[in-house]
């Protein structure tokens, strides 16, 4: 390509980006705020939903392999704190259930055998389904290549 017409490309989107990206940025300001304490305590309904040993494995295969988290994550055999930085203030905690037989599921859950069918032609008419990010990443759910 021209060394001129890249250089006018360049100039063209520099004009335009300030623009569009101030508007973009508008809509999504709600989105990037840092939680409130209301928000951070709504973690307690996970309360032993999860063993430390789940936890840890979800933790480093999915959500953070490389250990950015650390400094803000206080693990403990019963339970994980949260904090707004290091050293600081306590936002959250988390209790892990003791045992895998005793980890409860999130009360709004359902299991299949809880959900009445209401269709056999469609099944899943009318309800949510919520897939963990854990469950899409990580390599446990990678296929093998042969």
């Amino acid at each position: 390509m021209n060394q001129r017409v890249l250089k006018v490309l360049c100039l063209a989107a520099l004009l335009l980006l300030p623009r569009s990206s101030l508007k973009s940025q508008t809509i999504l300001e709600p989105l990037l705020r840092d939680p409130g304490r209301a928000e951070w305590s709504a973690l307690s309904r996970f309360n032993e939903t999860l063993t430390r040993e789940a936890f840890e494995h979800r933790l480093r295969e999915v959500f953070d392999p490389f250990h950015g988290l650390d400094a803000f994550l206080q693990i403990t055999n019963n339970s994980v704190k949260v904090f707004a930085a290091p050293g600081r203030e306590q936002l959250a905690e988390v209790r892990f259930a003791s045992s895998p037989d005793k980890v409860k599921g999130p009360p709004e859950f359902r299991t299949v055998s809880e959900i009445a069918r209401r269709s056999a032609a469609k099944p899943l008419a009318g309800l949510r389904l919520v897939i963990e990010p854990a469950d899409i990443g990580g390599t446990g759910n990678r296929k093998p290549t042969n």
